[in-house]
Parts: C-alpha cells; structure tokens; sequence
C-alpha cells in the first residue's frame, strides 16, 4: 500500500485513490509555478549556468560601454582618452600597436585596470589578442589631437581646443560592434581630452626628436567597454569624415597624421582570447608591472574545466588559405617565426623555437600551448627538448598548407609566452 502511494499507481497501472484526490491540486500548483516561472525561461537559465551563458548577449550599448559621465577606476572618461594619447605616443613605430596588422604587439605597455586598443592606418587590419576578464578596454572610432610641437603657431589652450574641435567636426560616420551586435548611438560618446602632456620615444610615430614633450588636447568618438566575460569576443570599428585640412594651422610635420581621422578611417578588428584574471601556473596571485598585464596572471585549464569556450565555430569551412605575401609579410613583423617548406620551396608550415632556462619550465609551457590548441580546436606539431619547445603550425584540412588560423595561434602563442616568462611559469 505505502509503495503504491508514492508511486501513484494501482497494481494494474491505474491512479489509486490519492493520486485522484491530489490531482487537482497539483495541476493547480503547476499552473501557477508556471506562470511564475515560465519553462523558456527556465530552460534558459539552466542551459546558461550548464554552458556558461554570456549574460552580455543581449544587453544594451549602456550595459557593455561606460558612461561618458562616469567615474571610471578613479578617472574621469575624458582624462582617460588623455591616457590613451600618452600610451599611443609612449611607443615606438616599429612596436606600436597601432601599425600592427596581426595583433603581434597588442600587449605592450597595457596595465590594469585599462586596456587601450587603437585603430588601423591607411588599410583594414584583424588581429588577435588574449586579454584578462577584469580590465576595461578604450579605443577610439576616429580621434583628432592638437599640440603645440605639431601646430606651433597655436600659442594657448584654447587654440588647442578649437584645433581639436573643428577637426572632429568633420567625423560623419560610426560603426562599431561588439560580438556582432551594433553598439548604438555613438555619436553621444564624443568626449574632448582635459590638457595633458606627451613625452616621444626614439623612433617615436610623429617622426620628431627623441625626448621632445607637448601639451595637447584632443576630441574624439570613443567605445569604453567594460570587463569582458571569459571566452572569445570580437570587437570591430570604423569611421568616416568629410574633407579636413592640415593647412588650416600650420601643421610643420608631414607625420602629423596620426593626430587626424585621414587615414584611420579603416575596419579595424580585434578577435579577443578572455582569460580568467588568476593564474594556475604557481597556483598563487602576484604582480608584475613592466610592460605586461598587472596584477593578471592567467588560467588556460580554468577555462577547459568550465567549459567557458564554445569550440563549435571553428570547424573546417571556417579555415582560409594565407596568400603568400601575407606570410611574408607576418614572418618579416613577428618574433623570429620562421616558413617550413617541402622539397618544392612551397611554404607548407610556420615554426618557432621558444627558449626555457629549465625543462619542467618547457613541458609546463607546452601544456598550456595543448590548452590553447583545444580552446581553438586548432592543433599544432610540439616538440620539447630539455630548455626548448619548437611550435610547428599549418592547416592539414587545406593540405597541410597555412590557414588564418594558424596565424592567429602564432600571435596567441607569442602572448601567452611573454605572460609565461612574466610569471616565470
């Protein structure tokens, strides 16, 4: 008797006497909790927890972006589009980010809690990029910037004002996306730079004297993310502008330019690999500073163990064969990754040796190469030697020949190999 009640039914399959009497009463109780708590929803829900549901996916441009009135970490919005400037003019040409079409230097001089990204000049450029979930991300659409080392007939801050004003006047096209998803009214987030001050490196962008420093004011239209949720995002942007003139103040230095929307109105985009901002290599925190993530250290095997990553978008339709030139032109900029050929001269795979002073320090470093590879459901060739691990990569679904891919994990293999010596494994 007691085992058909809690079963619910008679010896022949049939309601017994209390499923009968309860019946009403539990369809009633269902059909509240299922006003309450709709079975989409829950479904939903349940699926986002099982798969780590990016809670960004359908929120608003306020949602993801920082207000331009905002305090953010300690700043104002417009004295960090002064930072930005610092930090574009604080590198070198050969290592600016700004020149890089693959994303090789997208980690130098980046610091928490900001991370600055920058447009592409005079031609479209995708590169990649790992980056921690707990920094903010600024870069502009098209920015304009005044000084009085590129305008020297301005002669106070107003000048310099107006100068920057009337050249972002001539800014008449937005667009930028987050996950393929329009960021909306960009136009409300042009923001004008308090008077700040800039130092030139050697081999600084404007081509000018090392050492040689400037007031300046800029204006610009601006995207201020805020921390990304751990995994794959992409990020693109692209302006355009009516005629501007440098004439109109004077401007002595042909290079001036990277103070001008000319030039910078391409499609630049950025594939983003978010790490967890803890690290497992030494189970432990800690903090660096010099030209690297601060106070970020990562956790590859966190991101496997939680499944953060979808690996079904990189299956072999998406592979696309490299144009020779475009190898070249990779090998010429990157870190000594050099072509592999067969005995016809055809490049058929990309190599690089990444030093180690210890071989427990090369076989942890290949694990975190093997966790990258199944994160991107890209795998390469690795060889470990006693102070050596040697990274072979090319595309075997395009006949073992080199695939967009197999760039983008060179690039990820050069960051993930600068956070690694940061850390000291």
């Amino acid at each position: 008797m007691t085992t058909n009640f809690i079963s619910g039914f008679g010896l022949f399959g049939n309601f017994n006497t209390a499923t009968n009497i309860l019946s009403p009463f539990l369809t009633v109780i269902f059909l509240t909790l299922s006003q309450l708590f709709p079975l989409a929803y829950m479904i939903e829900n349940a699926y986002g927890k099982e798969h780590s549901y990016d809670y960004r996916a359908n929120l608003s441009t306020s949602d993801v972006m920082y207000d331009t009135k905002s305090q953010i970490y300690g700043k104002s919005y417009n004295d960090w589009t002064a930072e930005w400037w610092k930090w574009a003019y604080s590198i070198p040409l050969n290592e600016n980010p700004a020149y890089d079409d693959y994303g090789i230097n997208c980690i130098i001089n980046q610091y928490d809690p900001v991370w600055f990204f920058a447009g592409t000049f005079n031609h479209s450029a995708n590169r990649s990029c790992l980056i921690p979930d707990n920094v903010g991300i600024l870069f502009p659409i098209l920015n304009s910037e005044c000084s009085y080392i590129e305008y020297p007939l301005i002669k106070n801050e107003d000048g310099l004002m107006e100068c920057a004003q009337s050249i972002q006047n001539h800014v008449n096209y937005l667009n930028a996306t987050l996950d393929d998803r329009p960021l909306l009214k960009l136009d409300e987030y042009r923001v004008q730079s308090p008077l700040f001050n800039f130092s030139l490196p050697a081999n600084n962008i404007l081509n000018l004297t090392k050492g040689e420093t400037s007031a300046a004011i800029s204006d610009g239209n601006w995207v201020f993310l805020k921390p990304l949720t751990v995994g794959k995002h992409t990020i693109t942007f692209e302006g355009g502008f009516s005629n501007t003139s440098k004439e109109r103040y004077d401007v002595t230095n042909e290079n001036a330019s990277f103070g001008l929307p000319i030039g910078w109105n391409y499609e630049t985009r950025y594939d983003l690999l978010v790490l967890p901002s803890h690290s497992y290599i030494n189970n432990k925190n800690f903090t660096y500073s010099s030209g690297g993530l601060k106070s970020t250290n990562i956790s590859i095997g966190e991101i496997l163990k939680q499944n953060l990553i979808n690996l079904q978008d990189n299956s072999t339709n998406n592979y696309q064969a490299v144009k020779y030139d475009t190898i070249l032109d990779y090998l010429t900029k990157s870190k000594e990754w050099k072509a592999l050929g067969n005995s016809n001269n055809q490049t058929q795979s990309v190599s690089k040796v990444f030093p180690f002073d210890s071989f427990p320090k090369a076989v942890k470093f290949s694990y975190m190469v093997s966790e990258l590879a199944q994160m991107l459901n890209h795998h390469p060739i690795i060889h470990i030697d006693w102070d050596k691990v040697t990274i072979e990569l090319n595309t075997w679904a395009l006949n073992d020949s080199i695939s967009n891919f197999d760039l983008k994990f060179a690039i990820f293999s050069d960051q993930l190999h600068e956070l690694a010596v940061k850390d000291n494994l």
